[in-house]
């Protein structure tokens, strides 16, 4: 257990690494920078591609200065750079409004890569529209409002309405994508919810809360996709 003693220690050496004291030791200042930029280099590459030398490293030092870091795990340290995005850096953000939807694509990928096996435990799923499937951990379902996800970055700043499904695949243990419709987008998400007991309901939920009418070659496709992501153990 830390002692108090330690806890305070370790504030103030927090407090000289941040460079808020004059004295602050510029060798171990610059080791934890540059450590730092490198763990955030490797899981935001295209979003430090984008934002060009000079505004990444001011991101950077931004971050490292004004974020209260949480997480002691390598890996994980780099997802606290989306939630800095998320709270602040309004001017950046004024000029590059895409980058916290970029930060969560980019960090999504790592998190879902690194992240505990964790199987479904729970099998209601009988293949048929009767039953509300349980999901996978390793299956994010995402919005995003801009394409950050098309590899043609000219087109990133189109603003609009854009879903993914990020998932691990359980052969190769490679993150996959792949862009959904809005209504798959909508059933996948509501199927999360517990008090829907089945894909038939939700589907008749949906039908009389939007006027949406649905013919068979909907509901053919819905469950085609529902028993490939069965196929894959993303569902069960």
């Amino acid at each position: 257990m830390i002692s108090e003693k330690d806890h305070i220690w370790q504030k103030e050496f927090a407090r000289n690494i941040r460079g808020k004291k004059p004295d602050s030791s510029k060798v171990y200042q610059k080791m934890v920078r540059d450590n730092i930029q490198d763990n955030l280099l490797n899981v935001y590459p295209i979003l430090s591609q984008l934002l060009g030398e000079e505004n990444w490293n001011n991101l950077v030092d931004n971050f490292i200065k004004k974020h209260p870091c949480q997480s002691f795990i390598f890996w994980k340290f780099p997802g606290e750079l989306y939630d800095y995005l998320v709270a602040g850096e309004l001017t950046l953000k004024k000029e590059y409004p895409f980058i916290v939807d970029l930060a969560l694509y980019e960090w999504s990928i790592v998190n879902l890569y690194f992240r505990e096996d964790q199987p479904v435990k729970l099998n209601s799923f009988d293949g048929t529209l009767k039953t509300r499937p349980v999901f996978s951990k390793e299956l994010e379902i995402l919005h995003f409002n801009y394409p950050v996800f098309d590899k043609n970055w000219k087109n990133i700043t189109q603003k609009g309405n854009y879903f993914l499904m990020i998932y691990r695949n359980q052969t190769s243990f490679e993150v996959e994508l792949k862009q959904l419709s809005p209504f798959i987008f909508t059933v996948l998400t509501n199927l999360q919810n517990p008090d829907i007991q089945s894909v038939e309901e939700l589907l008749d939920l949906i039908t009389s809360e939007t006027n949406l009418k649905l013919d068979e070659q909907q509901k053919v496709d819905l469950l085609f996709f529902l028993n490939d992501l069965c196929t894959k153990n993303l569902i069960a």
